[in-house]
C-alpha cells in the first residue's frame, strides 16, 4: 500500500492546514503549522505565541480535522504537538493509533491530549506543588518532536531597537511615570491673574505687558501640551511596542488576518507618531519611527488583497468538475492575486511571503486554465458525440436492410468510444458516465439487429436460390433433385427470424415453396413407381426367345407376345400332343399362367392396366388393377 503523504508534499500540506485553522479558530489565536514525517508517521507541531491560550481537546481536533480533509487518509500514526514560540520541547501532544479515513472525527479510543509538562504554558507556577515526573512515553514523544521541529533563528525574540537604549527609563516605568498635571501647566497663569488687583496709576501699561503674558503664557500652555514637549515620551515607547509586534508578526505572517493586525498595529503606532511635535526633543525619533512604519506597511494591502483572492479562488474552485462558468472567475482571482503579489516591493516585510507563494500561485492558475481549456474540449466533443447519437436513435427508428443497422452499429461504437475518451474531471466526462449506460444498451440492441439482419438477408436468399434451382429441375423432370432442393428452399426460409425486414417476404414464399415440394413429392413417387414398373417389364418380358416387347405410359401398359415366343410355344405343345407326354403339357401351361400372374403383378403394382397383343398387333386381353 502507498503511503497518502509524500514528503514533498509537506510545506504545501502545512500551509493549507494553516489557512484552514486560521478560518476556524479565533481571530486572535494564530497557530503555525509544521510537518515532518518520521518513522512512517505524519507528525504535526502548531507552534503559537505565549500569551496565546488555547483548549487542547478543541485544538486538536480542529488540527486532526482540517490534516484529515486535505491529506484524505493517513498511514501509521497521526502525532499532533503544540509548542510554544521560542521553546525546544513541546507542552502537549495527541497521537491517533489507527489510521484515519478521510472524513473521521476524534478518535474516541485514541483517548485525552497529552500534557507533556507539569502545567499549560499560561498557568501560573505553585510553589507548593511538585512537578509529577513524565513519562517514558511524553519523553519519547517530546524527543521525537524537538528532533522533527528543531529551532528556527526567527523563532527567538528579536533584539530590542537601538534608541530605546538610549530612552533613560525603562519601558515600564515610562508607563507608570505619570504627566505634568493639568494644574501644573495652569500655574504660571495663575500668577498673573493676581497681577489684577495693582494700583490703576499704572494699570494701563501693566494690562499691555498682562495681555502679551496671557498670549504668551497660551501659547506655551499649548506647546506644553503638546506630546512629548517636556519629559519621558510615552507615545514614543507605546508606537516602538507596536512597531516590534507588528514586526515579528509580519515575520512570521501567512494569513491575511496576520498582515491586517499587523497593519493595524503599525497605523496605531504611525498615529502616536505623527502627534509628536516638532519642538519636541523625539521629534527626530519619531520621524525615523515613521519611516521605518512606511517601509513596514509597504506590500501590505496587495498582500491582504491577494491572499483574500486566493482564498476566494480556493472556495470557488471545491468539488470539482465545474463549468467554465464557474472556473473562469477562479482564475481570474488567481490572476488577481499573483498581480498583486508580483507588486509587492523588494523591501517590503511581506516580500519572502510573496516568494513563497507566487510559485504554488502560478501552478494554481496553469492548472485552472487547463481545467478551463478541458471543459471547453469537452463541450466540442460531447456536442459532436450528441450528434451522432441523435441521427443513429432516427435511423433506428426507419432502419430496416442490414447495412443500415450496419451503419447504426458503428455509430454506437464511435459514440461510445469518443464518450469514453473525453477528459477526466471535467463536467462532459460527468454527463458522459450518465449516459454511457443507455448508449451501451443500444449498442447491444444494433448489434442483435445487425446480427438478425444478416441471418435473415442471407437465409432468404439461399431460400430464393434453391426455390429457382428446384423449378429447373422440375421443368426437366428431374423430380429427385426438385425434391432436394425444394426442401432446401423451405429450410432456409425457416431460418429467418421473425421481426426482420425479410421475414414477411419470406413468409409468403415459404407457403409456396411448401406447396411446390408436395407436387414435387408425388411426381419422384410416380416416377420411382414407373421406373420399378420398368425393371419388372424388362425381367418377365427377357428369356429366349424373348418373350415379350412392352410400352409404358402414364395410363395403359401395353404388352406384345414375341413371334419366336408364340412359335417356341406351339411347337412344345404340338411334341406334347405328339408324344402324348402329359407333364410337358403341365410344364407349358404352368409356364403360360405364370407369365400371366407376373404381367398382371406388375399391373397392379403400377396401379396401370395391362393390355395383351400377339406378335401380329391381335389384342388377347386386358387386366385392370383393382
Amino acid at each position: 500500500m502507498t503511503t497518502a503523504v509524500r514528503q514533498g508534499d509537506l510545506k504545501t500540506i502545512a500551509d493549507l492546514i494553516e489557512e484552514r485553522l486560521h478560518a476556524e479558530l479565533p481571530e486572535n489565536l494564530p497557530l503555525r503549522i509544521r510537518c515532518a514525517y518520521k518513522q512512517g508517521n505524519l507528525i504535526v507541531l502548531g507552534e503559537h505565541t505565549p500569551e496565546v491560550k488555547l483548549d487542547l481537546p478543541s485544538t486538536f481536533k480542529a488540527i486532526q480535522q482540517a490534516i484529515l480533509a486535505l491529506v484524505g487518509y493517513v498511514p501509521g500514526q497521526l502525532r499532533l504537538y503544540l509548542r510554544v514560540k521560542g521553546q525546544k520541547n513541546p507542552y502537549a501532544y495527541h497521537a491517533l493509533k489507527t489510521p484515519q479515513p478521510l472524513g473521521a472525527v476524534m478518535d474516541p479510543e485514541g483517548g485525552e491530549p497529552v500534557l507533556l509538562l507539569d502545567r499549560p504554558p499560561h498557568s501560573a507556577p505553585n510553589p507548593r506543588e511538585t512537578a509529577p515526573p513524565i513519562s517514558e512515553e511524553a519523553r519519547q514523544a517530546m524527543d521525537l518532536a524537538a528532533a522533527a521541529f528543531p529551532l528556527n533563528p526567527f523563532d527567538a525574540p528579536p533584539p530590542e531597537e537601538a534608541f530605546e537604549e538610549q530612552l533613560e527609563l525603562s519601558p515600564e516605568r515610562q508607563r507608570q511615570r505619570k504627566r505634568p498635571t493639568q494644574k501644573q501647566r495652569q500655574r504660571k497663569p495663575q500668577r498673573q491673574r493676581k497681577s489684577q488687583n495693582q494700583p490703576s496709576s499704572w494699570l494701563l501699561p501693566f494690562s499691555a505687558c498682562a495681555a502679551i503674558a496671557l498670549v504668551l503664557g497660551s501659547a506655551t500652555f499649548y506647546a506644553l501640551s503638546r506630546p512629548c514637549a517636556i519629559g519621558t515620551c510615552q507615545e514614543i515607547v507605546t508606537a516602538n511596542e507596536l512597531t516590534q509586534d507588528s514586526a515579528e508578526l509580519l515575520q512570521a505572517a501567512q494569513y491575511q488576518q496576520q498582515i491586517q493586525a499587523a497593519r493595524a498595529q503599525l497605523t496605531s503606532a504611525s498615529q502616536l507618531l505623527t502627534g509628536i511635535p516638532l519642538w519636541s526633543k523625539d521629534y527626530g525619533t519619531a520621524q525615523r519611527l515613521l519611516r521605518r512604519n512606511r517601509n513596514l506597511t509597504a506590500g501590505l494591502d496587495e498582500m491582504v488583497i491577494a491572499l483574500d483572492s486566493a482564498l476566494s479562488a480556493v472556495a470557488q474552485g471545491k468539488n470539482p468538475p465545474h463549468p467554465v462558468t464557474v472556473w473562469e472567475p477562479v482564475a481570474s482571482n488567481w490572476q488577481q492575486a499573483i498581480a498583486l503579489m508580483e507588486s509587492v516591493p523588494p523591501d517590503s516585510p511581506v516580500y519572502p511571503l510573496a516568494l513563497e507563494k507566487l510559485p504554488t500561485y502560478r501552478a494554481n492558475l496553469t492548472e485552472i486554465q487547463g481545467r478551463i481549456q478541458a471543459e471547453k474540449t469537452g463541450r466540442e466533443q460531447m456536442q459532436a458525440i450528441l450528434s451522432v447519437a441523435k441521427v443513429a436513435i432516427a435511423r433506428s427508428g426507419v432502419a430496416q436492410s442490414v447495412e443500415s443497422w450496419e451503419t447504426i452499429y458503428a455509430s454506437w461504437e464511435q459514440v461510445i468510444q469518443q464518450l469514453e475518451a473525453l477528459p477526466r474531471g471535467t463536467m462532459a466526462h460527468q454527463e458522459a458516465s450518465q449516459l454511457l449506460p443507455s448508449y451501451r444498451s443500444q449498442l447491444e440492441l444494433s448489434r442483435d439487429r445487425k446480427t438478425k439482419e444478416k441471418i435473415a438477408t442471407e437465409a432468404y436468399e439461399e431460400a430464393i436460390l434453391a426455390a429457382d434451382r428446384a423449378e429447373n429441375s422440375t421443368l426437366n423432370n428431374q423430380w429427385s433433385q426438385a425434391v432436394d432442393q425444394w426442401n432446401q428452399a423451405v429450410a432456409s426460409a425457416e431460418q429467418v427470424p421473425t421481426g426482420t425486414y425479410y421475414y414477411p417476404k419470406t413468409a409468403a414464399s415459404l407457403q409456396e415453396f411448401k406447396a411446390e415440394r408436395e407436387v414435387a413429392q408425388e411426381e419422384l413417387k410416380k416416377a420411382n413407381l414407373i421406373a420399378k414398373t420398368r425393371a419388372d417389364l424388362n425381367n418377365t418380358c427377357q428369356g429366349n426367345p424373348k418373350v415379350c416387347e412392352y410400352t409404358l405410359t402414364d395410363s395403359v401398359i401395353s404388352v406384345w407376345l414375341s413371334a419366336d415366343y408364340i412359335r417356341k410355344i406351339q411347337q412344345t405343345a404340338t411334341i406334347a400332343t405328339t408324344n402324348r407326354d402329359p407333364k410337358v403339357r403341365q410344364g407349358l401351361d404352368l409356364h403360360v399362367k405364370t407369365l400371366r400372374t407376373a404381367l398382371e403383378a406388375i399391373a397392379d403394382n403400377a396401379q396401370l392396366p395391362l393390355e395383351l397383343y400377339d406378335p401380329y398387333g391381335a389384342f388377347i386381353g386386358r387386366h385392370t388393377p383393382n
